[in-house]
């Protein structure tokens, strides 16, 4: 009795290992490649650059398998969604947060960013500025220059991120500042796509589903095993 109770325990163990590892997305992206401007303030205290960032943010609506493609030979930006961009994923294209690390992402590469209203013209909705539509995921920190308001301004810019700074960070499970109904601005473009304008490196997703999906399913998964194990223990 006592060895089937260790290797029930075991399996307990095991189960919330594995679900530890499904849970963190997999994520790949770009390193800064700039060698004329400094960078190192833009990362976060896990010592993530702001395509990985970014990259993890566009997961919690893309799966938890997604890639963010380096700056090829001949482009200097990351276009924002094009017209066909799937409804679904257009929050996360369509906010400052996502537009900041981008603009950071292709600068930290030796590129520059595209003008804000460049950048969005074909959302069909904006969240207000410095707003995401999702909770910051698990394997990331949001940097605090994310917040900056470049809608205001009309452009990201290195210095006033830099000023801003990396605190105080934002934690995985928590919103940045909440959007809400009345705060979604509305424009008159067609919906997004999920591939930019062909020539413009994207993100690539070969997750099954949303990450909170994929996560609910996990959880629902994972009580239905423990049960068995347990069931299996006592009989």
């Amino acid at each position: 009795m006592q060895w089937k109770m260790s290797s029930s325990l075991a399996a307990i163990a095991s189960l919330f290992l594995l679900a530890g590892d499904l849970v963190v997305a997999q994520i790949d992206a770009p390193i800064c490649t700039d060698k004329v401007l400094s960078w190192g303030w833009s990362f976060n205290s896990l010592v993530q650059n702001p395509c990985l960032i970014a990259a993890y943010m566009m997961s919690t609506c893309y799966g938890s398998v997604l890639t963010l493609n380096p700056l090829g030979v001949g482009n200097t930006h990351y276009a924002g969604p094009s017209r066909e961009e799937d409804l679904e994923a257009n929050p996360c294209w369509c906010n400052t947060v996502t537009y900041n690390l981008l603009s950071a992402c292709s600068g930290c590469q030796g590129g520059r960013s595209l003008l804000w209203t460049q950048y969005h013209q074909n959302c069909t909705r904006i969240l207000e500025p410095s707003t995401f539509s999702n909770p910051v995921p698990v394997g990331t920190r949001v940097p605090h220059w994310v917040l900056q308001d470049t809608s205001s301004s009309g452009i990201w810019s290195y210095s006033s991120a830099q000023l801003i700074g990396d605190t105080p960070e934002i934690f995985p499970g928590e919103l940045i500042n909440t959007p809400t109904t009345s705060t979604i601005r509305t424009t008159t473009s067609a919906s997004l796509t999920i591939v930019p304008v062909p020539t413009s490196p994207s993100f690539t997703s070969s997750g099954s589903g949303l990450y909170k999906g994929a996560f609910a399913g996990l959880v629902v998964c994972g009580v239905t095993a423990i049960a068995a194990i347990f069931l299996s223990l006592f009989s």
